[in-house]
């Protein structure tokens, strides 16, 4: 099953590329594409690689950021 995380990392060259690039364990980048989300901690990382790659960088959704809770007035 493709998914963003995939597809993104696919683009990239694949799973071990991008853990050699991010000086990680292949199974940490592999883990991650299978959970559809990225580590935030990656985000610049992954956003240089894309541009240096001349691709689109991922959007903020394939990441793990915190989200803030609505607040009722």
């Amino acid at each position: 099953m493709d998914t963003p995380t995939r597809t993104f990392v696919s683009s990239l060259g694949g799973y071990q590329e991008v853990a050699k690039a991010l000086r990680k364990k292949p199974q940490t980048i592999h883990t991650a594409m299978q959970a559809g989300v990225f580590p935030s901690a990656w985000y610049d990382a992954l956003c240089q690689m894309a541009r240096e790659a001349k691709l689109q960088e991922p959007p903020r959704s394939l990441f793990s950021f915190l989200q803030l809770e609505e607040r009722a007035a």
